[in-house]
Parts: C-alpha cells; sequence; structure tokens
C-alpha cells in the first residue's frame, strides 16, 4: 500500500479473546532422529524434546510425529528404558511413527527382537493410529487424513529395505495411488549428499517409479542434506519433483543440542525449520558449516 494507513506508533494488534483462539493456518508434523547420544548420555535433553513436543500440540496443531531410526546406541535395558520413558509423553499427546536403526538392531546381523517389544505392533495398537505392519514392525504404514489430504506414511528399518521389504512397499504403494506417500528410512542419504547403496535402490525402484511418493525422510548419517531430484511423471505430465531428505544432529555435540525438524503443512507447501527446545533457538547450520540449510520450503503444488 502507500503507507497512508499505517499505524506510525506501531501499536500491538490487540489479541484474540482467549476463548475464541486464532485456528492457525497450517498443522505440523515434527520429525526426530537418531536420539542415541541422548539415550546413552543425556536422557534429559531428549526428554525435554518430547515434553516440548506435547506442550506444542494445540499451539503448533501439531499432528504426528515421525522418528526415523536408532532410539538407542548400544541396546542395553537402561537405554531402551529412558527411550520407553522419553517417547511415552508422546503416546500419551500425539500420533507418532517409528522405524528401527542399525543401533536399535545391531548392524551387521540385525535382531529386531529388543527394537519390536518396545516400538512394535504391540505398542501401537491401542493409540489411535490406523497403521498396518510388515514383520510386526519391521516395516510399517499409517494411513492419516487431515486438511483435505489423505496421507500414506510408510517406512522399512535399517536393512528391512531387502527384496522382500521392497516387494511388500511397493504393495502397499499400488494399493495406495492416490494417497501423498511420505517414505520413511534410517540409511539412505550419505554425509556428502550423495544416496548410500540403499537409498540409491530404494530410489531406482520405489521413489523413481511410483508417483504417489513425495518426500523421502531419513537419518543415519550426520548432515543436514535435502536432494531434490525430478522424475518422469509419465504421460507427458509435468516432472515430479520430489525432496529426500536426512536432518541428523547427533554429530553436533550433547547428542545433537536437541535439534528436531517442524514441517509445517499449508495448503500449498511444506516450512520446514529446525528448532532446538534444549537450546531454544533455531538452526543449528551457523555452528556447523553445512553447505544447506535446514529450514526451507517443499513446492507441495499437486500432491
Amino acid at each position: 500500500g502507500d503507507g497512508a494507513s499505517a499505524n506510525p506508533s506501531r501499536a500491538p494488534a490487540v489479541p484474540a479473546p482467549a476463548d475464541k483462539a486464532a485456528e492457525p493456518g497450517f498443522y505440523s508434523f515434527v520429525w526426530l532422529t537418531d536420539t542415541q547420544y541422548y539415550m546413552s548420555d543425556y536422557p534429559y535433553i531428549c526428554n525435554g524434546m518430547t515434553r516440548w513436543i506435547a506442550n506444542s500440540v494445540e499451539p503448533l496443531n501439531i499432528k504426528y510425529v515421525f522418528m526415523t531410526g536408532d532410539f538407542v546406541e548400544d541396546r542395553t535395558d537402561e537405554q531402551w528404558d529412558r527411550a520407553v520413558s522419553a517417547m511415552k509423553t508422546l503416546d500419551e499427546s500425539v500420533p507418532w511413527f517409528c522405524i528401527a536403526g542399525n543401533h536399535d538392531v545391531g548392524t551387521s546381523a540385525p535382531d529386531y527382537g529388543d527394537y519390536l517389544s518396545r516400538f512394535g505392533e504391540d505398542h501401537f495398537k491401542n493409540l489411535g493410529t490406523d497403521s498396518k505392519y510388515y514383520k510386526k514392525g519391521a516395516g510399517r504404514y499409517d494411513l492419516f487424513s487431515f486438511g483435505g489430504r489423505d496421507y500414506l506414511f510408510l517406512g522399512l528399518g535399517f536393512k528391512a529395505a531387502d527384496d522382500d521389504g521392497l516387494r511388500w512397499m511397493k504393495s502397499v504403494l499400488e494399493e495406495y495411488p492416490n494417497r501423498c506417500a511420505i517414505l520413511m528410512f534410517h540409511e539412505y542419504i550419505a554425509t556428502d549428499g550423495t544416496l548410500l547403496p540403499a537409498g540409491k535402490r530404494i530410489q531406482s525402484e520405489i521413489v523413481a517409479k511410483y508417483p504417489n511418493v513425495k518426500l523421502v525422510l531419513c537419518g543415519h548419517r550426520y548432515a543436514s542434506r535435502a536432494i531434490l531430484d525430478a522424475f518422469d511423471g509419465g504421460g507427458g505430465s509435468p516432472q515430479r519433483q520430489v525432496y529426500q531428505i536426512m536432518g541428523n544432529y547427533q554429530a553436533v555435540g550433547n547428542g545433537g543440542q536437541g535439534y528436531l525438524r517442524i514441517l509445517k503443512v499449508f495448503a500449498d507447501r511444506i516450512e520446514m525449520t529446525a528448532y532446538s527446545p534444549y537450546l531454544e533457538d533455531y538452526d543449528w547450520t551457523n555452528e556447523w558449516e553445512e553447505p544447506q540449510p535446514e529450514s526451507f520450503s517443499i513446492d507441495t503444488t499437486g500432491w
């Protein structure tokens, strides 16, 4: 405008009455990954993170929380107990989705027993999610709808994305072709921003081939990375852009300084922001000398 109507005194806007709180123009997902050092050494930080999530369900309109693996470092009972305790806050406040990382099941010969007994199918069956499981929780998918959008949250844990696991994943994507699929894996992107062997296979067999795949989230390696790839939409339709994102802070000290990612979903975009309830601070990038931002906008036109 021309400024004629501007208020030169910059008086603060009158807040809405408490009983008529304005609905936010967005809803949110929150994403955690690789909490293992919190469970070994700094459990109070992760407890604070999940408490902050619970306390933010209403102000941020949080609808779901994602966890992409490595709850614990050493699979000791003490660390598992700490993980269960931290996540109990989520159990009681918001729907959440998880897959296993290599530290949860072992790297060389994965054994899902410890993980499944805490965060497998039995744990979630009374928590109100619309979930189905592969091998009792080595893989999982949830159906979720909100704001006029139908989602498919779909994940496979560490080393579960083998021939059988990928066959299962393809069958799920084929069953729900009209849902926006957000895929979750533990290992996918390397620290330098290239794809790990597991990521290359998943991308070529799944992400490139199924147009309902809209976003991929992963952990495992240390970095903030966002890869934007275009895949042929088929039939002369426009190229489908898919962000594949890693947001793992475990290398920045204190187990990760309490950073998590907030995904604010608007009608035409997702605004992703990195935030630490522990430091009460946004974006570690300036300290970390990362080449890519942690906070950016994802165009969701056509989702």
